[in-house]
C-alpha cells in the first residue's frame, strides 16, 4: 500500500517542528499503544481527563478520528499528529469505530472518497469527523467514569467514588498538607483491614516514601508506672509492684529507614518534612498505646565532615561526626514523638 497523504502535506508535516516529551513520543511512536493509554497520555498532558468530550468541538485538545487508509489497522491507534500550532487539537487517528473506515457503518462509498484524501472531499470528512469525535470521546469517558486514577483528584472532593474510598484509609484524621489523601487511596486495602501487623506498617511506609523500612516488634522498654498501684490496695505476688517503673516488651517498635543518601537522611530528621510524614502513616496505622523509635541508617559514603558553623552538618547528636565513620552504614536513633 501506498501512504495516501499527499506530497504537499507530507513536506509541511516534515517541516513542523518535533514535538517533545510524552507527546513527541505518542507522536514519533503512536501505534505502540493501546487507545485508551494514547488518550490518557494525551488528555494528562494537555490540561487533564475532563478535556476530552468535556467541551465544545473546537475547543477540545484532542481530536480523535477514523484512519482513512483502505488497510486492516494493526493497533488501536493508527497515527498521532503534532498540533497545528499552541492550543491547537492533537489529531489522532485510530483503527476502530467511526463513520467512515473499513469496518465503518456507512456504506463505502462514502470512505472510497474520503480515502483519496482529495480537496473536495475535504468538507465530507470534517463533518464525519465532527459527528464521529463524540462517539470516541464518550467511549473515553465511560472508560474513565469509574476509574479515579484516570479522572484524576479533584480538590473539592466532590467525586462521590473517590470520597467513599477515602473514608476507607481514614482520610480526614492526618494533616492533608503532611499525607494528601490522594496518595493515601492506593493503601485503602491495608488501612481498611482490622488487623494491623509489622507487614502492613512496613508496606503503607515502603509506598509512601518509596524508602526501604524494616519494622523490628518488642522492642524491650522501661514503662513508668501511673498512680493506681500506689493506691494501698495491691496484693504480694499478684498485682504489688516495687519501684516506678516496669520492664515492658510488648509495647514498643522499632523502625529502620534506609540505606539513606544524605537528603533523605536530613529530611527524616525530627522537624522536617520526612518526619512528619512518617509520623502521621504510623499513628494512622498504628494504636496510640504502641511506643516506637526510629533507626535512620546513613550511607558512610555520604556521612557529611564536621564544619564548624553549618548548621545542617553540626546538629549535635544527629548528623555529627567526628572522624571518619569505619562501619557501611551510620544508624541514628530518633523519636518522633513524646512517650
Amino acid at each position: 500500500m501506498t501512504d495516501p497523504t499527499p506530497r504537499a502535506d507530507r513536506a509541511d508535516a516534515d517541516r513542523t517542528p518535533r514535538p517533545e516529551g510524552t507527546l513527541g513520543a505518542l507522536v514519533r511512536e503512536g501505534h505502540r499503544y493501546e487507545f485508551f493509554q494514547a488518550v490518557r497520555l494525551l488528555a494528562a498532558a494537555r490540561g487533564g481527563p475532563h478535556t476530552v468530550g468535556g467541551a465544545e468541538f473546537r475547543k477540545e485538545s484532542v481530536h480523535i478520528s477514523p484512519d482513512a487508509a483502505s488497510v486492516f489497522p494493526a493497533s488501536d491507534v493508527r497515527h498521532v499528529r503534532a498540533p497545528e500550532g499552541p492550543g491547537q487539537p492533537v489529531p489522532v487517528e485510530v483503527g476502530f469505530g467511526g463513520l467512515f473506515g473499513v469496518d465503518a457503518a456507512l456504506p463505502a462509498a462514502f470512505h472510497e472518497r474520503i480515502s483519496t484524501r482529495e480537496a473536495h472531499t475535504r468538507p465530507l470528512r470534517d463533518f464525519l469527523d465532527l459527528l464521529g469525535h463524540r462517539t470516541y470521546a464518550q467511549l473515553w469517558r465511560a472508560w474513565a467514569r469509574y476509574r479515579p486514577e484516570v479522572r484524576g483528584w479533584t480538590v473539592d472532593r466532590k467525586d462521590a467514588h473517590a470520597t467513599r474510598a477515602s473514608a476507607l484509609t481514614g482520610a480526614g484524621t492526618t494533616d492533608e498538607a503532611v499525607v494528601p489523601t490522594r496518595e493515601l487511596l492506593p493503601l485503602a486495602a491495608r488501612l481498611s483491614a482490622w488487623a494491623r501487623n509489622a507487614e502492613g506498617l512496613r508496606a503503607v511506609l515502603e509506598h509512601a516514601t518509596g524508602l526501604a523500612v524494616r519494622v523490628i516488634e518488642n522492642v524491650p522498654r522501661l514503662v513508668r508506672l501511673g498512680d493506681r498501684p500506689r493506691l494501698g490496695a495491691a496484693r504480694l505476688g499478684i498485682d504489688a509492684v516495687v519501684g516506678e517503673r516496669i520492664y515492658d516488651e510488648s509495647g514498643k517498635f522499632r523502625l529502620e529507614i534506609g540505606p539513606l543518601g544524605l537528603d533523605a537522611f536530613r529530611d527524616l530528621l525530627p522537624g522536617r518534612g520526612g518526619a512528619s510524614r512518617v509520623a502521621a502513616l504510623v499513628r494512622l496505622y498504628t494504636s496510640d498505646t504502641l511506643d516506637y523509635d526510629v533507626d535512620l541508617l546513613l550511607k558512610s559514603a555520604e556521612a557529611p565532615p564536621l564544619v564548624l558553623g553549618d548548621t545542617e552538618s553540626a546538629r549535635l547528636g544527629r548528623n555529627a561526626h567526628l572522624g571518619t565513620p569505619t562501619t557501611p552504614l551510620v544508624r541514628r536513633r530518633v523519636r518522633y514523638v513524646p512517650v
